[in-house]
């Protein structure tokens, strides 16, 4: 991470920050939200204005999309609105 870090302090400008959550697990623990806030203090308030969550493992069978429909599974809106 300190790597990445350095890198990042090198630009000027970053466009996104995409974070990246498994889908079966989106809670933000404490080392989730410490790098967040360590990315937030080096680009400023705006930092969030730029983040995109994007949800892995997501699964698209016929099955869990029926799940999702019925509400036996929770939605892109409902995990969003849970992790953030």
């Amino acid at each position: 991470m300190v790597e990445m870090v350095i890198a990042l302090k090198t630009l000027q400008k970053v466009n996104v920050f995409i974070v990246c959550l498994n889908s079966e697990d989106t809670r933000l623990d404490i080392n989730k939200q410490s790098y967040l806030n360590l990315l937030a203090s080096m680009f400023g308030g705006d930092f969030y204005k730029h983040v995109l969550i994007c949800f892995t493992k997501w699964a698209i069978d016929s099955r869990t999309a029926k799940q999702r429909e019925s509400g036996n599974k929770l939605t892109e809106e409902q995990m969003v609105s849970q992790t953030v």
